[in-house]
């Protein structure tokens, strides 16, 4: 009985975190989440660097075809504009003004087949703007239409190859012939676009198209087989001539 007694008077060891063991718990779990929320936080800045990038080259690409696909389709004919005439291409450092072709007429509209493209630099903006008007003959009151093609950009310069760089075109050397025809419908080897966007300086180099599109000569040939089909429908009573008319076709 004294043993029992003796063992229920015993008070019992008291169980739980110090202070100091609560202290130090909560200083780790601290430090470990401020380590966590700056490598969350750092990932969400690299998502949205790369979002930014990515939207950067795809401005960058949509502008590159676009310019690609313009001066591929450079035409050395001149337009004109009122009752004067204006050459096929005509460059001042940040402005350019050609004629193209490649018009697409999908509804059979009666559109014509060239158009005029101007790309200058537009400061309030700080954008690349292009510009165009659905015929090569236009009226000096008409407004073009006109969208950003790319911004902001800064330090834009615009040059012709033929081969040497020219801030100008017609270059000088063209403009002091005699042959007005000459003058109009010339065409440099090149065009070189540089400008700075984002940080990072783009130069872009575009070759220029030297003949005309082969509308006429297609329509030419086509002329000539008319021509050859008549020919053989006059000599179909005689062997020679339907001979020569199926060697022709």
């Amino acid at each position: 009985m004294n043993v029992l007694r003796n063992h229920a008077i015993q008070p019992k060891s008291a169980s739980g975190f110090t202070l100091v063991e609560v202290l130090v718990a909560i200083a780790i779990f601290a430090v470990l989440s401020a380590s966590g929320w700056m490598v969350f936080d750092q990932l969400i800045k690299t998502r949205e660097r790369n979002t930014q990038h990515l939207e950067h080259l795809q401005q960058l690409q949509f502008a590159y075809m676009q310019v690609q696909r313009d001066l591929s389709q450079i035409v050395p004919l001149s337009g004109r504009e009122g009752d004067e005439s204006y050459p096929a291409m005509q460059l001042d450092n940040q402005q350019l003004q050609f004629n193209k072709a490649g018009v697409i007429d999908p509804l059979q509209q009666g559109s014509d087949r060239f158009e005029f493209v101007e790309y200058h630099y537009d400061p309030d903006k700080q954008a690349l703007m292009r510009y165009h008007n659905a015929y090569i003959y236009r009226k000096q009151s008409q407004d073009m239409q006109g969208d950003v093609l790319i911004a902001p950009i800064e330090n834009l310069q615009i040059q012709a190859l033929d081969p040497a760089v020219q801030t100008q075109w017609p270059a000088q050397s063209v403009t002091d012939t005699d042959s007005a025809e000459y003058l109009m419908s010339q065409l440099p080897q090149g065009v070189v676009v540089s400008f700075d966007y984002q940080g990072r300086a783009i130069r872009w180099v575009f070759s220029t198209a030297k003949n005309m599109p082969t509308t006429e000569t297609e329509s030419g040939s086509n002329g000539n087989n008319s021509n050859n089909d008549s020919n053989n429908n006059s000599d179909s009573d005689s062997d020679n001539g339907s001979e020569n008319g199926s060697t022709s076709e």
